[in-house]
């Protein structure tokens, strides 16, 4: 799945939401992957690993973006 331009946070948590289940990584462009669990994090392919971000709310996932 593909998202752009998202504005308000509803959205965020919205697209937290349907990532959480199937265990999708959001991988935001110039930003570490964010997942959900450590085990995310150990399944991801080497090289995606090294900085990889738990998080658990769209909130969580806007500041990660807004920090990078």
């Amino acid at each position: 799945m593909m998202v752009t331009h998202i504005q308000g946070d509803g959205l965020w948590g919205l697209l937290v939401d349907a990532a959480r289940e199937p265990e999708w990584a959001i991988m935001p462009v110039g930003c570490p992957a964010i997942v959900f669990s450590q085990a995310m994090i150990d399944a991801l392919p080497e090289g995606l690993d090294v900085d990889a971000v738990i998080i658990s709310s769209g909130h969580e996932l806007y500041e990660t973006i807004l920090a990078r």
